[in-house]
């Protein structure tokens, strides 16, 4: 796999580390079919559709990761998807959050998986 340059995600909104992201695909000449924030409709529902493209990238800390992953589509193709984890503690109570972030859309499983490389590596998370 080619050399991926990590993104510096400080200060960026989610749609623009998802134009980020785009670009770095691109340039290596892995295109998904799309590339879009989760809530791309900006429905003010983040619990249900994930974070605004608005809204700042989020940091990560020692209780909030990012994950990526692949799954078979609803119909034809494949997803892969950027995650956000929070972990909350307070006393003895725990409970954690998944903030979606960003969602692309390829054809095939090989570039589906290669993609999530590049999204991993792109992030510095792997």
């Amino acid at each position: 796999m080619q050399p991926i340059t990590p993104i510096q995600t400080e200060g960026m909104s989610v749609d623009q580390v998802t134009s980020q992201l785009a670009r770095t695909l691109r340039a290596i000449e892995l295109e998904p079919e799309w590339i879009i924030p989760a809530n791309f409709r900006a429905d003010a529902n983040e619990a249900q559709y994930g974070l605004l493209p608005d809204t700042a990238w989020p940091a990560e800390h020692v209780r909030n990761r990012f994950a990526v992953s692949v799954d078979r589509g609803c119909s034809e193709g494949w997803r892969v998807h950027v995650d956000h984890i929070a972990t909350n503690v307070e006393g003895r109570t725990c409970n954690t959050t998944l903030r979606k972030l960003v969602v692309a859309k390829m054809f095939n499983r090989d570039q589906a998986w290669q993609t999530a490389r590049v999204i991993s590596r792109a992030l510095d998370i792997d």
